[in-house]
């Protein structure tokens, strides 16, 4: 803390929380920050952009989190505010942030946390642009009102200037004390001089810290010396090919020129690089098909599942920048990014992307295997790379595609789902979450623990967000979020019927209407199989579904997809029987002799041969069959036969 006059009343808000905290939560294997996304209701800015009412233009709080010295000058905006980043850095990048305005201020959390046990905190930071000079922060993890963690330490005991005009993201472990006499904390300060500073804050978790093995790829994050840009900048002098690299260091200039190493900690900014370097240094490889390649150690050993991990951009303006990375040996590719043999992976011009694999190495080596890093565009073209890694994979997870799809629109009703692909190597896990929360087996869901959630019957309160948190082992992943958005679709008439038995050669016809907000499209489907209008179907996109001269082969389930805009819902399913007609097939007459003509049960007259097909003949129960009234044909010997 700054000074001993922010120490009244902390005390004991402290004290009363940490009862509240101690059974929040059962596990620490998520983020243990509450609102660390600083999310928040538009509606509650009633006063000034930026500040949530009460107090003035000033927030008395910031949801799940508590304000001291005073109220004054915090509050929160962003993407998900409407108000965008007036108190921010010149681009806000889509966080939503807390920013703290005046030196001296600070906001504050109870964490659950465990003692004697090791975490990563990770946290944005950013200064507002336009602020007279950098502004001054400190995060500090205490006990009470005492630190012991400062990050502070990382600058010699000074706080640290906070970048102005984009977020810088910040990863640090930190242990926990063995004894917690208070209650645990995290504290977020402005700590510049008076005058007008704002620091903003986005994206603080903390979490217990995951086990990790080293790193084998040699200086993976390319740093370098800025006094050996002797020429041109981002380029390192070898003194034998002008201004291109013989070698950056641990790397082997395997193709082509224009390669160098530039980025935040080599003096010579982004000249070669994205928008946004985002704090890296990376390698740059300029001009057309150009590789860099280094060779693995000996702790690279066959048969043995690896996580490769490495961020990737182009250089600004370079729209079409195909690269590929690639791990093999003198005969064999271990690893690589083509799919299909195909080279797909376009660098982003604007910022970094990030990408990670699990591969398993090959069980045998012919010599020394290494990796390869590749421009594949001619031109002056660049791609950039930068935290190049490859660690043995402990109960390593990955996700491969995010849940699919990443936004549904339905009416109230219908079905959704989600889907997942990830890999591990050992079992891996899932549990689905709606807005956060875990989700079980019952109601309207199922698969909460498998890949694919399905959504039955959805309804409104089932609508919002839908992620995943797949795990193996101790370590998890949580993947993005997809949008589910239920609307009202009123079915007007439901099916109809919903049971249809003809004689052969009859009409069929089912019935159903929904509407919404728009024209309703319709789908009939027949066991689950599209219909069209061919041959005996008619109306098969319409409300009304007409099956002429039906017959043992338009037996079956008939339903519906209705559609109005992105919503559909499917109707119930309605079955069609069809039984043999209630004629008889055409007869020849045996002989005059046998037939007469026979008015109820009085024989009047013999009649010639003759084919009996008039449909008004009705035939006796020996066919199944009721006599009408009256005067009909008969076959007495087709009777007695």
């Amino acid at each position: 803390m700054k000074t001993n006059n922010r120490v009244s009343g902390l005390l004991s808000i402290i004290s009363a929380l940490a009862v509240l905290a101690g059974g929040a939560r059962a596990t620490h294997a998520q983020n243990v920050v509450t609102n660390g996304d600083f999310t928040a209701n538009a509606a509650a800015f009633t006063v000034s952009p930026g500040a949530i009412g009460g107090g003035g233009v000033n927030p008395t709080n910031i949801t799940s989190w508590l304000t001291y010295p005073g109220d004054d000058g915090k509050g929160i905006n962003g993407q998900a505010t409407g108000v965008g980043n007036i108190f921010g850095p010149t681009t806000a990048a889509g966080y939503t942030f807390a920013f703290i305005q005046n030196g001296g201020n600070g906001i504050y959390q109870l964490l659950p946390l465990a003692t004697n046990k090791t975490y990563t905190l990770n946290i944005d930071i950013a200064g507002r642009a336009g602020d007279a000079s950098p502004a001054l922060f400190s995060v500090k993890m205490a006990d009470g009102l005492t630190a012991f963690w400062d990050s502070n330490a990382l600058n010699g005991g000074n706080p640290i200037p906070a970048s102005q005009g984009s977020f810088i993201h910040y990863t640090v472990n930190f242990t926990t004390p063995a004894t917690m006499t208070t209650g645990f904390t995290i504290q977020l300060w402005n700590e510049s001089p008076a005058g007008d500073f704002t620091v903003n804050y986005a994206n603080v978790s903390v979490e217990l810290a995951k086990t990790t093995t080293p790193n084998i790829i040699g200086n993976g994050d390319f740093k370098a010396n800025a006094a050996a840009y002797t020429v041109w900048p981002g380029y390192i002098q070898d003194g034998s090919s002008g201004h291109n690299p013989a070698a950056i260091t641990d790397w082997v200039n395997a193709l082509g020129a224009g390669k160098g190493v530039n980025g935040a900690a080599s003096g010579v900014g982004n000249v070669f690089g994205p928008v946004s370097d985002g704090g890296r240094t990376y390698a740059f490889l300029q001009g057309g098909t150009s590789a860099l390649t280094q060779d693995l150690p000996v702790t690279y050993t066959p048969g043995t599942a690896y996580q490769l991990s490495f961020d990737v951009a182009a250089r600004a303006g370079n729209t079409s920048v195909s690269f590929r990375v690639q791990i093999g040996d003198a005969d064999q590719i271990h690893f690589t990014t083509q799919v299909g043999g195909a080279d797909v992976l376009i660098g982003n011009p604007a910022a970094f992307t990030s990408y990670s694999y699990l591969f398993v190495a090959s069980s045998t080596f012919d010599g020394t295997p290494s990796i390869q890093l590749y421009n594949l565009t001619g031109g002056d073209n660049t791609i950039d790379f930068a935290n190049v890694s490859m660690q043995v994979a402990t109960n390593a997870v990955l996700i491969t595609q995010q849940p699919t799809p990443a936004a549904l629109s339905l009416y109230a009703g219908g079905t959704a789902t989600f889907t997942i692909v990830a890999t591990g190597t050992n079992t891996v896990s899932y549990q689905w979450r709606h807005a956060g929360t875990n989700l079980s087996d019952g109601g309207p869901f199922s698969g909460t623990a498998t890949p694919s959630l399905m959504i039955s019957d959805v309804s409104t309160a089932e609508a919002g967000s839908y992620d995943v948190v797949v795990s193996v082992g101790t370590n998890s992943v949580t993947s993005q979020a997809a949008i589910l958005t239920v609307s009202l679709l009123t079915i007007t008439q439901p099916m109809t019927p919903t049971a249809l038995e003809l004689y052969a050669g009859g009409t069929a016809s089912f019935t159903f209407v929904a509407e919404g907000n728009g024209t309703t499209s319709y789908q009939w489907r027949k066991n689950g199989s599209n219909l069209g209008d061919v041959g005996k179907f008619s109306g098969t996109a319409t409300a009304n579904l007409v099956i002429s001269n039906v017959s043992a082969g338009e037996v079956g389930s008939y339903d519906v997809v209705a559609t109005v805009d992105a919503g559909s819902v499917t109707s119930q399913v309605a079955t069609l029987a069809v039984v043999p007609s209630q004629w008889p097939a055409p007869m020849r007459q045996p002989s005059s002799a046998t037939t007469r003509w026979v008015t109820g049960a009085s024989v009047t007259a013999a009649e010639p041969m003759g084919l009996i097909t008039s449909p008004e003949i009705m035939c006796s129960t020996r066919w199944g069959h009721r006599c009408k009234p009256g005067r009909v044909r008969l076959c007495l010997a087709a009777l007695k036969a």
